[in-house]
This record gives structure tokens, sequence and C-alpha cells, in this order.
């Protein structure tokens, strides 16, 4: 299984979208979004993990997204991520500038 942060949040509530947000995650932990404190960022994985957020495979498969936790990145800095069967794809052509 692999951490998946979350990176981004955008309220789809005011939008009248039947899921209340939008998630964007990174496997990095330096490119998520951060919290100031641990206890904010622990209520916010108490309302992720109540709302319905599922990843979407290019294959059609998908994985709901549950048991959010915190992590301290540095002082003052709280990330949040879950756990999931999460892969890196990457697509590309072939360039004479990139060493084989």
């Amino acid at each position: 299984m692999r951490k998946a942060y979350v990176s981004g949040v955008e309220d789809k509530t005011t939008l009248g979208y039947r899921t209340p947000v939008e998630v964007s995650f990174s496997f990095h932990s330096e490119e998520a979004y951060s919290w100031p404190s641990k206890e904010q960022a622990q209520n916010s994985c108490a309302i992720f993990d109540s709302y319905d957020i599922v990843v979407s495979w290019a294959d059609g498969g998908h994985f709901a997204c549950k048991e959010f936790r915190v992590e301290e990145r540095s002082p003052r800095e709280f990330v949040i991520f879950c756990k999931g069967p999460f892969t890196l794809k990457a697509t590309g052509s072939k360039s004479s500038s990139l060493a084989s």
C-alpha cells in the first residue's frame, strides 16, 4: 500500500454537486497541503472519512479512500494521507535528448 497525501481540496457544495468536495492527491509529502496544528488536521481526517472520496483508475476501476491519517511534516505543518493500492504510471515518447 502506498501513501497518497491530500494536496488540495475544493468545496463543491456551493455549486450543487452531489459530492461536497473534490480532493487532489500527491505521492510526495512536500507537495501536500498542510494544517497548522495536529488537532485541525485530525478534525479534517474525520471530515474526509465521512465523505465518499473515490479515486478512479483509467482502466475503469476505483478505490474508496478511507482511514485518513495525520503525519507531521515539520514543526507546525501537519499533512493528511490515506493508504491505498496507488501506482505510478507514466507515458511519454522517445526523445534523443534523454539518456537510455
